[in-house]
């Protein structure tokens, strides 16, 4: 095929596609909408489902469908068909995702029920109430409610018909479960059928207008009785499981308790064959102590003797074992057909040389444990660890049945007389048996070996992970996994109805509060279509209004009493940036920085009336500085406020201006003298009030008029700039720096510990100052001289004082030989 061919082929799939059935297309659309819908609303309604059973006490699917068959028609059958199908074999999933043959005829059999109920009910309502239709009129409503329970027996006969045939559901349990599939599915289309009818149904003005007033509430009352029905169930479950928590516990405590017995049993065991380091036990003896514990443990299948045997001495342990034991005694494993055979040549055996009770076991005498891979691996560790060790599951040399079995090892001393194991033999099956409770209908048993991943006991059904209990359990040096869940008999046993009947009446409930609020709201549209007329004339002569206020050329607004924007002038929207839908109905605090900044602005505000000044933010973030006027207003009974803004900007930019030319040097950018002075009172006065240290450094440059005299006053205005800011990186951030005149600068240290502190940063002045400076390309070098007084140590509360004192300690560092700092001392008074 050509480039060309396929050029044209995609041409005419696109012209299909856009041009040819769009009906069909729609179709499409809608029914994937509702095989996609079925299955999610269905699998939330199980999520509310109790045991056993798990029927749900509303099931919205079946509204959703008879729905979409009332509003498109039956060519929607296909996907209800589709979405019942899909959901059930969901739901029928077993552990592993497998579906069986029965859970595929299950599904088909409730999907052509579920479509065959849809196509009824979706053919009878459109025959007895019509479509499209308002639902606002009695015979309507009440066309629907007595249709719906009716209808609704179509799924619930055939379904639970079908499911007795294949065997899921007992003859006995019949009626409940085809009552409760009936109510489920009648109340699912009594409260989803009006609210599918709000979203999509037609005439679609009127269905639109009821999202509010009939779905919401129908909702909101929905989600209540839901959430009361899962607490009243959880109750109710927590009381019908109790009986089965106690027993469960009980059981749990047993099979931990006989585990351990096990373990202590063979350590006793191990401690016989031992106890004599000089002769062997016999055969005779080892048998007599096994049997002592046979009452005291019935759980055990049999206790065992293994001894070590070396390749060089096996002619002779058998030879001596026949004439003990048994005639035909040999050492023996199984072959790949699982016949026991002689043992292979191997350096060294632990065959099963003693068995207690010897009834029921005789066949594993001789039994080699090195034989198969799982034994090899317990006896390797428990002759390395010397602990109990338990085997992985296996299949036992006398095991008739398929019972799974376990052996636990224990290493005999290596100073014993006879080195070997010794072994205890439980049968799995036999074991859970013995210690299940007497009514063996409570408990669903299963036990898991975690390392092998094996379950070596029950086949539990699916369960509820509140349902049952889950421990694990430590047993030879091995993990296992014991999970205990109630049966199926014992739920059916213990059922509660009451959160069933309870959830039922709340549904009927919301079905009822729908049907009433259908009535009503259709009352109202009615009465709505009377008043639209004069809604219009009004609405016109509010645009007359708007029109003259948005032409007006101040930046003119409107706010209601909770501060939102009613209406504004075109240049209220220009000073702002903003284009005018998107302020519609915005409070004020989207361009004003009051409530949070400024509660003067909002007081102002609540007033209704004056001017004042505040800030306005404008789309892209940045601030103007409006002077605002209020006044206010009554308009239609409501009470509003109008307000002209002025952008003041200019006028607060020239008055920064002004003081910044007041209180900071034009030169290096710092505080002057004046505010200088104010800083100091201000840290003086807050020394004394907490009863804190400052100090005042006063700091002159040395030799500077050289500088201005050799290189030029431009060269030492450029050192004065960058001594500035070295000094401004040289303090805290809550310290000041200021210039007081010429070469001489002052730094005011608000709160200090110690003198020491000002020490510190005099020493850290003297070493910025320092370092060298770049002044017409040649590299300058320049210091300082530093005098130091402390409040309250030199002596002085006074600002001009203290100022006084630093100026005479700067003397004296210069007197000092320049580049060194000096604090005040009364000394330096007399001296000068």
């Amino acid at each position: 095929m050509t480039k060309f061919d396929k050029q044209n082929l995609s041409q005419v799939a696109s012209f299909k596609a856009r041009h040819l059935n769009p009906a069909w297309r729609d179709m499409v659309s809608r029914g994937a909408l509702v095989s996609i819908a079925y299955v999610l609303t269905g699998k939330l309604a199980l999520l509310l489902a109790i045991p056993p059973g798990y029927a749900s006490a509303i099931f919205p699917p079946a509204g959703l469908a008879i729905a979409a068959v009332y509003m498109w028609g039956r060519s929607l059958l296909v996907w209800v068909l589709l979405g019942s199908a899909l959901l059930n074999l969901w739901a029928g999933m077993g552990p592993a995702g497998a579906i069986t043959g029965v859970g595929a005829m299950a599904a088909a059999i409730i999907a052509i029920a579920s479509a065959l109920q849809a196509s009824l009910g979706g053919w009878l309502l459109r025959r007895m109430i019509g479509y499209p239709s308002s639902f606002d009129q009695i015979r309507e409503l009440l066309s629907f409610m007595l249709l719906t329970p009716a209808v609704c027996l179509v799924s619930a006969t055939l379904s639970v018909s079908g499911l007795h045939l294949l065997g899921l559901v007992d003859a006995g349990y019949l009626a409940v479960n085809w009552l409760k599939w009936w109510v489920g599915d009648t109340l699912g289309v009594t409260v989803l059928f009006p609210i599918l009818l709000i979203f999509f149904g037609e005439p679609r003005a009127l269905w639109r207008s009821r999202r509010w007033t009939v779905a919401l509430p129908m909702i909101g009352m929905l989600a209540l009785s839901t959430s009361v029905f899962v607490k009243v169930s959880k109750w109710e479950q927590d009381d019908s499981l109790s009986v089965f928590r106690a027993t469960a516990r009980q059981f749990i405590a047993r099979v931990h308790d006989s585990f351990r017995d096990q373990e202590f049993l063979i350590s006793a065991l191990a401690g016989f064959m031992s106890h004599d380091r000089t002769q062997a036990v016999s055969g005779m003896e080892f048998r007599n102590f096994a049997s002592s514990f046979s009452l005291p443990f019935p759980v055990l299948q049999a206790m065992e003797w293994a001894p070590l045997v070396r390749a060089e001495r096996r002619a002779d342990f058998e030879a001596e074992q026949r004439r003990r034991i048994q005639d035909d005694f040999e050492i023996r494993e199984r072959n790949a057909a699982g016949e026991l055979v002689r043992a292979g040549e191997r350096a060294k055996y632990f065959p099963i040389a003693d068995i207690q009770p010897l009834e029921g076991n005789r066949s594993a005498l001789g039994f080699d444990l090195m034989s198969t891979q799982n034994r090899r691996d317990a006896v390797a560790h428990a002759m390395n660890e010397g602990v109990p060790v338990a085997t992985a599951p296996i299949k036992l040399v006398q095991e008739q049945a398929r019972q799974s079995g376990i052996l636990l090892l224990l290493k005999v001393r290596e100073d014993a007389s006879a080195p070997g194991l010794v072994v205890t033999v439980l049968r799995i099956g036999d074991f859970i048996a013995r210690l299940m409770p007497e009514d063996k209908s409570i408990l669903d048993v299963r036990l898991t070996d975690k390392a092998a991943n094996k379950v070596i006991y029950g086949e539990m059904a699916d369960r509820r992970s509140s349902d049952g209990f889950e421990q694990t359990l430590h047993f030879g040096a091995r993990e296992y996994v014991l999970q205990v869940a109630p049966t199926e008999t014992y739920l059916a046993q213990h059922q509660g109805w009451q959160s069933l009947v309870l959830h039922a009446a709340g549904l009927f409930g919301v079905s009822l509060l729908g049907a009433i609020l259908l009535l009503g709201t259709g009352y109202t549209a009615r009465v709505e279509r009377l008043v639209e007329d004069r809604t219009a004339a009004l609405a016109t002569e509010s645009r007359k209004n708007q029109i003259f206020l948005r032409r007006t050329g101040d930046a003119l607004h409107i706010l209601d009493t909770e501060n939102r924007l009613v209406e504004a002038s075109d240049s209220f929207y220009r000073m702002l940036g903003y284009d005018r839908h998107e302020l519609a109905g915005a409070h004020a605090s989207t361009w004003t920085t009051y409530p949070s900044d400024s509660s003067r602005d909002q007081a102002h505000l609540d007033e209704r009336a004056g001017t004042f000044q505040t800030q306005y933010r404008r789309k892209d973030g940045s601030l103007l500085d409006v002077e605002l006027t209020a006044h206010a207003l009554e308009l239609d009974g409501k009470s509003l406020i109008s307000l002209s803004a002025r952008d003041i900007s200019e006028r607060t930019r020239a008055e920064e201006e002004i003081r910044r030319l007041a209180f900071y040097d034009t030169l290096t950018g710092l505080p002057n003298r004046r505010l200088l002075l104010e800083q100091l009172g201000k840290a003086l006065a807050q020394a004394k009030r907490y009863s804190r240290s400052m100090a005042v450094m006063f700091l002159d440059l040395d030799r500077f008029k050289n500088i201005n005299d050799t290189l030029g006053h431009d060269v030492g205005d450029e050192l004065l700039k960058v001594v500035g800011s070295r000094l401004t990186q040289s303090i805290r951030a809550g310290d000041t720096v200021a210039r007081q005149g010429g070469d001489e600068f002052v730094i005011i240290l608000t709160e200090i510990s110690h003198p020491h502190d000002a020490e510190v940063v005099a020493r850290k002045i003297i070493d910025a100052l320092a370092k060298p400076v770049m002044l017409l390309g040649h590299e300058r070098h320049t210091s300082t001289s530093i005098g130091i007084a402390v409040f309250p140590v030199s002596g002085s509360d006074d600002m001009t004082e203290l100022m006084k004192k630093a100026d005479i300690a700067m003397y004296e560092a210069k007197q000092a030989g320049r580049n060194c700092y000096r604090f005040f001392a009364k000394e330096m008074m007399r001296a000068e």
